[in-house]
């Protein structure tokens, strides 16, 4: 058994590959726990609930479904829900990556090799890390304008206007702002939807390589089996003709002298 990797490829492309795939686990890892964002909260709302002039929290996306699930123990829907976001987000991500690692580099049966590879492709349709990653710099452009627009008009938007044209007051700033950490997880988004649809289509690849010479073999056989079935064919037919043409020995015996 061979791995894919070494299957029409040259040695600097299986080095290649093998080192992008280890690279983008490490960076997945580290992305997902690296603060990549926080939320701030300003005026009279974070005097009077933090007292603080200005509150922020910073987040990972790992933190993200750790905190709220710990701070929703008795919610068995919410934690749950905070369980869904982690396996697609950060674990199916990894163990795709993982997949096509052992993939590449680990010799296999065959079958057990196109076994894997299905098992990737679901892997990949469910893996949503680069989803996270847009919604997160999504939030940063419109999360502020948004939570403004909601005091602006909710139930709050009689006091919020008094206090801002009476005592030039803000009542609350809300916004999502972006840490130096935001870099390596757009690095791990990006990297988790471009390589493992690359690495697929090399596995793909290969796999039909490793299956061409069988299906040359197949096809000579077919061939030759057609041959020889029409060469009995036609030397039954041959005998036939030569059977009608040739008298019985009673013909000839009975013929005029």
């Amino acid at each position: 058994h061979r791995a894919l990797g070494r299957i029409g490829r040259s040695l600097g492309v299986q080095v290649f590959v093998a080192t992008l795939l280890f690279a983008s686990i490490v960076v997945t890892v580290i992305g997902a726990v690296a603060m990549a964002f926080e939320f701030g909260m300003s005026g009279l709302g974070a005097d009077i609930i933090f007292q603080e002039d200005r509150h922020t929290e910073s987040f990972s996306m790992a933190l993200v479904g750790t905190s709220v699930a710990s701070s929703a123990e008795g919610n068995g829907g919410l934690v749950a829900l905070e369980a869904v976001f982690i396996i697609l987000s950060l674990v199916i991500p990894v163990l795709l990556l993982i997949a096509l690692e052992l993939l590449w580099l680990v010799p296999l049966r065959p079958d057990q090799q196109d076994t894997l590879l299905y098992v990737c492709h679901v892997l990949d349709a469910w893996a949503c890390l680069d989803v996270f990653v847009l919604a997160v710099l999504i939030g940063h452009l419109e999360f502020s304008q948004l939570a403004g627009r909601l005091l602006a008009t909710g139930p709050l938007k009689g006091v919020c206007v008094s206090l801002q044209k009476n005592f030039d007051l803000s009542c609350m700033e809300l916004d999502l702002g972006l840490l130096p950490g935001f870099g390596l997880l757009a690095a791990a988004g990006i990297l988790a939807l471009a390589v493992p649809k690359s690495i697929h289509q090399f596995c793909r690849a290969s796999v039909e390589a490793r299956d061409a010479p069988m299906k040359v073999r197949e096809g000579s056989t077919e061939t030759a089996m057609d041959v020889y079935g029409c060469n009995s064919c036609g030397t039954e037919h041959t005998q036939g003709e030569t059977n009608e043409v040739l008298p019985s020995d009673g013909d000839v015996n009975a013929a005029p002298s």
